[in-house]
C-alpha cells in the first residue's frame, strides 16, 4: 500500500515539473521493492527449514543414539 502512495506521488511531481524529486521518489521505490523482495525470500527459506525441522531432529537422534549408550 505504500509503495502505491509513494507511486501516485512521484506521478504528481512529474506533472508539476519537479523531475528531480520525482527521480529521488523512484530510487526510494525501488529500494523498497528490492527489500520487499528480499523479506520474501527470507520467508521462504524459513518456511523451507521449518518444514526440514522434523528430519533434522529425527537424524540427529539416529546420530546421537549410537555415542550415548544410556537413549534408546
Amino acid at each position: 500500500m505504500q509503495l502505491i502512495n509513494m507511486r501516485k506521488e512521484m506521478v504528481q511531481y512529474l506533472q508539476t515539473g519537479q523531475e528531480s524529486i520525482a527521480r529521488i521518489r523512484v530510487e526510494h521505490i525501488i529500494r523498497e521493492q528490492n527489500i520487499l523482495a528480499a523479506y520474501e525470500i527470507v520467508e521462504l527459506f524459513c518456511e523451507f527449514v521449518l518444514a526440514r525441522v522434523p528430519i533434522v531432529e529425527a537424524q540427529n537422534i539416529i546420530f546421537a543414539s549410537g555415542r550415548c549408550s544410556d537413549l534408546p
